[in-house]
């Protein structure tokens, strides 16, 4: 009897104060510069069970020159209400925001504007933007969609890649060959989400020409990313299920 007592007294703060969130969905409309940079506006819907009273994110600097904080806002019944950051934590390497607001098994919209500076690379023969839309470590997420708007129509080159471990999405672009919308759903916790996208040099003529090419070199590096991703879904994860029931029935037999 103390024994089950004691149990009970050590899982029943679990059981009264346990909380939760996931995102039922992240938005992102990313919109890009001649001079190559890129505002990117995310909307971020949280889904709590249990009280929260703050959140944070951490924006990875690599693969850019810079990035600049705009606004952070709330949604309300009454429209988009700025709030101020707590933190506001600029270095090298990232920058990390943390803000503050209240909620008890409830959903909440905050809408997070940022400038990425230099996230556009320029080469003789394509230009391309490398970015991690969704950070590695995060809680589920329902449905992410991302928008990418480019300064011009680019109809001679206009590809998108998406990294991600997750269930495959959809991929459009528009007739004029400016805008691609990507849906995907189903993302597991810290399932990160990369863009990588390759448009025609010229529309980018802001930014500074690396002299050299470098679109064939990307095409063979998405091709390994495709068959090693192949490899992944279709052989080691099967086996490894395969494994999971044939192990104890080894050890049973044994």
């Amino acid at each position: 009897m103390r024994k089950i007592l004691l149990g009970l007294l050590l899982v029943l703060p679990f059981i009264v104060f346990g909380k939760s969130y996931y995102y039922p969905e992240i938005s992102t409309e990313i919109h890009f510069t001649p001079e190559g940079n890129a505002q990117i506006i995310q909307e971020r819907t949280y889904a709590f069970d249990g009280s929260f009273s703050w959140a944070f994110v951490d924006l990875k600097k690599q693969g850019a020159s810079d990035i600049a904080f705009n606004q952070l806002s709330e949604k309300t019944p009454d429209g988009w209400q700025k709030i101020e950051p707590l933190e506001v934590t600029d270095n090298p390497k990232s920058l990390y925001l943390r803000w503050e607001y209240s909620a008890q098994d409830e959903t909440k919209t905050f809408r997070l504007d940022y400038t990425v500076i230099g996230a556009v690379k320029r080469f003789q023969d394509v230009a391309e933007f490398y970015w991690k839309v969704i950070e590695d470590e995060h809680e589920p997420i329902t449905t992410v969609y991302i928008d990418l708007n480019l300064p011009e129509p680019s109809p001679g080159l206009f590809k998108v890649y998406i990294h991600s471990r997750a269930a495959p999405g959809t991929l459009t672009f528009n007739e004029i060959k400016d805008q691609a919308k990507i849906e995907q759903n189903s993302i597991s916790r810290d399932a990160f989400v990369e863009v990588r996208m390759l448009t025609s040099p010229e529309i980018f003529n802001k930014v500074q020409i690396q002299p050299h090419n470098r679109y064939q070199s990307i095409l063979n590096e998405e091709k390994r990313n495709f068959f090693v991703s192949s490899i992944r879904k279709f052989v080691f994860i099967p086996l490894g299920l395969l494994l999971m029931i044939a192990l104890p029935i080894i050890i049973l037999g044994n």
